[in-house]
């Protein structure tokens, strides 16, 4: 098998179209060494199809591998497919991409080019809205392929909500220092784009599967991090993904949540006995 540099996850349920979106921009990644691994948390038999289609050509834009990893339909399990997929990922370096979240170009150089063991590196996301969402759904626009011309006109349209995440040079530079100034907490990395070494991942157990429905796991993930040592950085502007418009998760699982973050907080936790099943596959 080909040296891969990521692996890289993309949790999905029911979003054949967002995926499309997302899976559009890894085709297009100005590096090939890394892997897919669509994380599927019980969908129909229309994602399974997507996902061969796309089989191919990947493998003729010399894309190391892509695999689908499904589970069952029994309600909101982000945590466990996650970690399901988490456990087959063969390469050093694992990035955490949403479903619904679409990478530019850059996306895997510039994870790739801040990665450190003992880091966990939060890249930005920009939301698009619900109008700009249909208009890359129905194929009328890329929104991996936006230049920053046409990036700043969605800003002025209000079709964005910002366009300072996609700024590099100097204001990577700021970025980094801030970081280094650990002004970078937990409460501000998401899961839908981060990246970490794989044997950090196994060492926090993953995430916790506990965690049922929409809310708060990737917050405990991040306690633990911190609580293991890892450093929080901001990744560069070309890591920023656009982030497709969908609506809010019931909050009807957030009371035991709360629960299980708040004792994750105070018992100062750095690892889940409820994550991962096994060490992920070696290259």
């Amino acid at each position: 098998m080909p040296d891969v540099v990521a692996s890289v996850i993309v949790p999905t349920y029911n979003r054949p179209d967002a995926l499309r979106c997302v899976l559009d921009g890894l085709l297009a990644q100005d590096r090939r060494d890394f892997e897919c691994i669509i994380a599927d948390d019980g969908s129909g038999p229309e994602t399974a199809a997507l996902v061969d289609s796309y089989r191919p050509r990947f493998e003729s834009a010399g894309i190391t591998r892509m695999h689908h990893v499904w589970h069952p339909d029994e309600g909101f399990r982000l945590a466990a497919i996650r970690n399901r997929a988490s456990e087959q990922a063969r390469a050093p370096w694992v990035i955490f991409l949403d479903g619904d979240c679409v990478p530019r170009r850059s996306f895997i150089r510039g994870h790739a080019s801040c990665a450190k063991v003992q880091r966990l590196t939060r890249g930005s996301r920009v939301l698009m809205t619900r109008q700009l969402t249909e208009d890359a759904l129905a194929e009328r626009v890329s929104p991996h392929d936006l230049s920053l011309q046409s990036l700043l006109r969605l800003r002025q349209q209000g079709q964005i909500n910002h366009v300072a995440p996609f700024l590099g040079g100097v204001f990577d530079s700021l970025r980094s220092v801030w970081s280094f100034a650990r002004l970078l907490r937990w409460r501000s990395v998401r899961p839908c784009n981060m990246a970490l070494h794989r044997s950090c991942l196994e060492r926090l157990g993953g995430f916790d599967e506990r965690f049922i429905g929409w809310g708060l796991e990737d917050s405990e993930f991040f306690v633990r991090a911190q609580n293991a040592g890892l450093r929080l950085f901001r990744a560069p502007a070309s890591t920023t993904v656009m982030h497709l418009w969908h609506r809010e998760g019931s909050p009807s699982f957030l009371p035991r949540s709360q629960e299980l973050l708040a004792a994750s907080v105070k018992q100062r936790l750095s690892r889940t006995e409820h994550g991962m099943q096994r060490p992920s596959r070696s290259p």
